[in-house]
């Protein structure tokens, strides 16, 4: 008899299923797909299934305004990238902060600054990067500042050149709840790796991974997610396959092969740009020798060099903090930004005196038709140490910034005009009603990367045999 009533229960909701349920999701499916076609329904899945209502709600709310291109944005970004310290004791060559091009005010973040904004973005935001200029563990507090966001439910990354580390980090790295660490190492010896990671010691390096993945091991944690990322340019391409098997080996969680954006300068691309087409962005046809906004035929002027800052102090033997680094400001000369602007993209005027900005349409990537959209102006922001915004993670100069987050707010820069201009060209950009405007002051008009750029979450946000990561089902021992 009871067997009986569970049938006919069972057949009366599944009968409701059928009548109700499967129509109204299949009703909702259509509108996804015709609303929402580059949804990832994956993430929909894992915020509901985890009952985050607010951040599932605003994730749908920013994707629809992103797919629509509208300018102005009543959601707040998922994603945020923000940089605990711009300084670094490597000399990357292609990097702005290796480079030593004093074009950012050098700064470390506050622990007090980054929990006010947690406080503020943390309940909607699903990932946080630690990381962008700098090298993050001169920053004290970072464990810290991890351990904060993860109160807020949020995915974290940090990317790191492991040059300086020691069993305490390593053990604190683990017990703050870093859900991903990516290891800067482009090489297999000392020769290949430091030609890109200028000052770096490869063995040490190789000795403080021993060390991360020995103390997970011993805390039985399956976090941090390890990441080996490995950069191919022309002189290190020969080692892909033999970095897979070693990182394999060592016991990282993945080898993240992946090509590396160069500068446009000249003997780049027969120094530097690899050989195989699988490890390059570029057409080596027309890989150029100086940048899009110097290929107009009109009379240059040089870039304004900004004034060195004051000379700081080398880095001491302890972690930096922030009580231990002078702010410098980075001065324009006299005449303000604006006149930098104009003498650096040497602004010309056409009729009826109105000012022209050279547009050109810029081809240097593999399959130069396609225009995807930029994911940064709707769904992420970059917040540089001293609280800059800048429009993305790529922005390499400080006087392209939005606006400074810790004195202006977030409500008065993220619809502010500078973001809801960046949105109204690449909306015109990417339905080929424009094209990128090289002498622009804008970062986002002179920028010929848009939608090559773009954040991508880690796997376990977008395939479910990873629901494991989640706590949702066991942990597959294959």
């Amino acid at each position: 008899m009871v067997d009986a009533l569970r049938k006919l229960d069972a057949d009366r909701r599944s009968a409701a299923e059928r009548r109700f349920v499967r129509p109204v999701l299949g009703f909702l499916g259509k509108l996804r797909r015709r609303y929402l076609p580059e949804l990832d329904e994956n993430i929909v899945r894992l915020l509901w299934a985890r009952r985050a209502w607010r951040k599932l709600a605003n994730f749908l709310l920013v994707e629809l305004q992103a797919e629509n291109m509208g300018t102005r944005v009543t959601g707040k970004p998922y994603w945020l990238t923000i940089d605990p310290t711009n300084f670094c004791q490597l000399r990357c060559p292609f990097c702005p902060t290796g480079g030593e091009r004093h074009i950012r005010s050098k700064a470390v973040l506050k622990l007090e600054d980054f929990k006010r904004l947690m406080d503020e973005l943390g309940p909607t935001l699903l990932h946080v990067d630690f990381m962008n200029w700098g090298e993050p563990l001169l920053n004290r507090y970072i464990f810290e500042m991890v351990s904060y966001a993860k109160k807020f439910d949020i995915d974290t990354k940090m990317d790191t050149n492991l040059n300086e580390f020691s069993e305490e980090m390593a053990e604190k790295m683990v017990r703050s709840g870093l859900d991903c660490v990516s290891l800067s190492i482009d090489g297999l010896t000392q020769e290949t790796y430091s030609k890109y990671r200028v000052r770096g010691d490869f063995d040490k390096v190789m000795r403080n991974l021993e060390t991360l993945i020995r103390k997970k091991k011993e805390l039985g944690s399956s976090r941090p997610y390890v990441i080996w990322q490995f950069l191919v340019f022309k002189h290190n391409e020969h080692e892909v396959e033999r970095v897979r098997q070693l990182g394999k080996e060592m016991g990282v969680d993945v080898v993240g092969v992946t090509p590396a954006f160069l500068p446009f300068r000249p003997g780049i691309k027969d120094e530097w740009l690899p050989l195989k087409p699988e490890h390059r962005h570029y057409d080596p046809e027309t890989f150029p020798d100086r940048p899009p906004w110097e290929w107009e035929s009109a009379p240059k002027t040089e870039a304004p060099s900004l004034p060195d800052p004051a000379p700081v102090a080398p880095l001491p033997e302890e972690k930096l903090s922030a009580a231990a680094v002078p702010h410098v400001e980075v001065l324009p000369p006299r005449g303000g930004v604006r006149s930098i602007i104009e003498r650096f993209f040497g602004r010309k005027r056409g009729g009826a005196g109105k000012e022209e900005t050279p547009v050109i349409n810029v081809q240097v990537y593999k399959e130069p038709e396609k225009r995807p959209r930029c994911n940064w102006p709707w769904a992420g922001i970059a917040v540089n140490p001293n609280g800059s915004v800048s429009p993305c993670c790529s922005v390499e100069e400080e006087i392209y910034d939005f606006g400074n987050i810790f004195t202006e707010g977030f409500s008065g820069i993220w619809n502010g005009p500078n973001y809801r201009r960046a949105r109204r060209h690449i909306r015109d950009y990417v339905k080929h009603r424009q094209d990128v405007k090289t002498r622009s002051e804008h970062a986002c008009e002179r920028c010929f990367s848009i939608g090559r750029a773009n954040f991508t979450f880690q796997p376990w946000w977008r395939f479910s045999q990873f629901d494991w990561w989640w706590g949702l089902r066991e942990k597959d021992p294959r």
